[in-house]
């Protein structure tokens, strides 16, 4: 899997964001990560894959799509936010998306009358 360290970590932040607290591992690495594994100190690329599904279910498909995008990657021949069209992807499947949830979210915050 090839995957931009920038956009794995606003996943790491993501999900992090949503449990309210930092990561960790929740059990002990039985063999060593390859490097396309380790890319955020201890944290690897299953630790936060593990949890997509639950978010997607609890956050809702914006926010767990964004953040699916963000740990599994973006659709696009080009994997660094140095090329353009992968920067646009980006925008559209992760940015958008989290820009939706936050509207979705306000309307039905002042819908409740806070």
């Amino acid at each position: 899997m090839q995957y931009d360290k920038s956009l794995f970590s606003l996943g790491i932040m993501l999900v992090e964001l949503w449990y309210g607290k930092r990561l960790e591992n929740p059990k002990p690495l039985t063999e060593p990560l390859s490097n396309n594994m380790r890319l955020h100190g201890h944290l690897d690329y299953k630790t936060c894959d593990e949890r997509i599904e639950e978010i997607e279910t609890e956050a809702g498909p914006m926010y767990g799509n964004a953040v699916r995008r963000c740990i599994r990657g973006v659709d696009f021949i080009a994997k660094s936010l140095e090329h353009d069209g992968f920067k646009n992807e980006v925008h559209e499947q992760v940015i958008t998306q989290l820009e939706l949830n936050w509207k979705e979210y306000e309307n039905g915050y002042n819908d409740q009358g806070i």
